[in-house]
């Protein structure tokens, strides 16, 4: 979305806050900004996976080629294989309906921890 992730100030800190997402302690994704949020680059993701409608398993492929790397029969199975499934998108458009506009239903509030009574 027109973010430079890797834009540095003079100081060397980023000058796009990163938005970091671990697992077990271990970084997941990288996201440049919450603008990275409405539509994060698929590079940020190593795998995505998808339950074929067909014979109802899940197929996990590399996002950057779409390489099956593994068929699994559930989340079970996902896990016992080192992938972890995602409870949800981070926008989960099936919940807000079809005819709802996703780019303007929704904002990110970050408070700076001042009180306002």
């Amino acid at each position: 979305g027109g973010v430079d992730a890797a834009a540095a100030g003079p100081d060397g800190r980023p000058s796009v806050p990163r938005l970091v997402c671990e697992v077990d302690g271990r970084v997941a994704a990288v996201l440049g900004g919450v603008e990275s949020l409405r539509t994060p680059p698929a590079a940020a993701f190593p795998y995505v996976y998808r339950r074929d409608p067909a014979d109802k398993r899940f197929r996990v492929r590399r996002s950057d080629d779409g390489t099956v790397v593994e068929t699994a029969s559930g989340f079970a199975a996902m896990r016992a294989a080192g992938f972890v499934p995602v409870p949800m998108p981070l926008v989960p458009e099936h919940v807000l309906g079809p005819s709802v506009d996703v780019d303007g239903a929704w904002d990110l509030v970050v408070g700076d921890g001042a009180e306002d009574g």
